[in-house]
């Protein structure tokens, strides 16, 4: 994973888990309001309770009033008259409708104010069921509200886990293509190896040839040797002719080498195709060994052939001189191609051993990405809390 990646998937998880603070404190908002609503309707059932309360004893209050004021009248129409049995008849009945227009005045005027009582209380329960209706519209509001937000963070929430998904997917297609680039890495590799070891069986063969040639010297007097190789006049032909020989062997076997080798890579990387990440390693450490073995090896034959050509130097003498430096000259020539190509050998090896360190280092941190991918999965499928609901 790069480093540019993991600071955006934290931006991610802090955003989501602030919309999850908001919506909480959003839902504990309307449950104040919520609560608030239903303080001030008991307020208002209180108020109205109190003015009905105050409207009865009002009523009471007035309907005891007209009854003093009846039993008063009463009482003054059952008392004799204060003025003399002289009185005439017509100021009797006169007296007797002023009595009556008073009484249905009142009469009237009690009626008016039962009838302006009924209107106040009708008012007043008109009033109430306007306000209880207006907090049940209220109370559906907020319930509206308080389910929109809610599917608003369940459709936030399914979106950032969908992110997620795709997000990890991403992460899993990038790790299969560096897994993919580590395989190709391990065939150039096995490549190098390959013609690493072609080199060196070249150099060993080379070797070998020219040990047989010293051991002859060795072995023969230098008439014999001539006799052998023929006059002393064509040695230089001979082996002139000898090294076109060995430089056509040289030419031809390459081609021979490689097919055997493309074969060998062919099955060496289906091989390879059924391997880990983890067993190329230790095959690449094993041959390297090989490797550094072979070369150890190769430069011991090379100081033995120093030695060899130091004696047969010293028994020759100068009889054989222009013979031994002939092969003095083409084992030198030999030793300087044996060495270089373990220069180039062990140039390899150390380029080997660098890619080596690179596979467990890039190993190293695709586990490492690997477990904080897994982590971050759990994390997610944490803050998320729909995993169970949604799978």
């Amino acid at each position: 994973m790069s480093s540019g990646e993991v600071p955006q998937e934290k931006k991610t998880l802090f955003s989501t888990l602030v919309q999850k603070k908001q919506a909480e404190t959003d839902a504990q908002k309307i449950q104040n309001r919520i609560l608030q609503l239903k303080m001030e309707h008991e307020k208002i059932l209180k108020h109205i309770q109190q003015d009905e309360q105050r409207a009865e004893e009002i009523y009471r209050h007035r309907v005891e009033i007209q009854m003093k004021k009846e039993n008063k009248m009463k009482q003054k129409q059952a008392q004799p008259p204060p003025f003399s049995l002289a009185v005439s008849h017509h100021q009797r009945e006169l007296l007797k409708k002023i009595k009556e227009d008073e009484l249905n005045k009142k009469k009237s005027e009690a009626k008016i104010f039962r009838e302006q009582l009924k209107q106040e209380f009708k008012s007043v329960q008109l009033q109430k069921s306007l306000e209880q209706e207006g907090c049940r519209i209220k109370a559906i509001q907020v319930k509206e509200e308080e389910r929109q937000s809610t599917q608003l963070a369940v459709a936030k929430l399914k979106q950032k886990r969908e992110r997620v998904r795709y997000e990890i997917e991403n992460e899993k297609d990038r790790i299969g293509k560096e897994k993919e680039l580590y395989d190709l890495k391990i065939q150039e590799l096995e490549q190098l190896e390959q013609l690493a070891m072609m080199e060196l069986q070249n150099s060993i063969a080379r070797q070998q040839k020219a040990q047989e040639k010293i051991q002859q010297a060795q072995k023969l007097s230098p008439s014999d040797y001539e006799k052998q190789q023929g006059p002393h006049n064509d040695i230089y032909q001979y082996f002139n002719m000898l090294n076109e020989s060995l430089e056509s062997d040289k030419e031809l076997d390459p081609e021979r080498e490689r097919q055997r080798l493309m074969l060998k890579r062919q099955k060496s990387i289906e091989e390879s195709l059924q391997l880990s990440v983890k067993d190329h390693i230790i095959k690449l450490e094993n041959y390297l060994v090989e490797l550094k073995k072979d070369l150890e090896n190769s430069k011991k034959e090379m100081s033995n052939l120093r030695m060899d050509i130091a004696t047969v130097k010293n028994t020759h003498g100068t009889m054989s001189d222009d013979l031994t430096t002939f092969i003095q000259n083409d084992a030198k020539r030999v030793l300087n191609e044996t060495l270089k190509k373990s220069q180039d050998a062990q140039h390899d090896s150390e380029f080997l051993d660098a890619q080596l360190n690179v596979l467990k280092s890039d190993k190293d941190k695709l586990q490492d990405v690997t477990s904080t991918l897994e982590k971050r999965i759990v994390s997610c499928e944490t803050d998320v809390g729909f995993k169970h609901v949604y799978d």
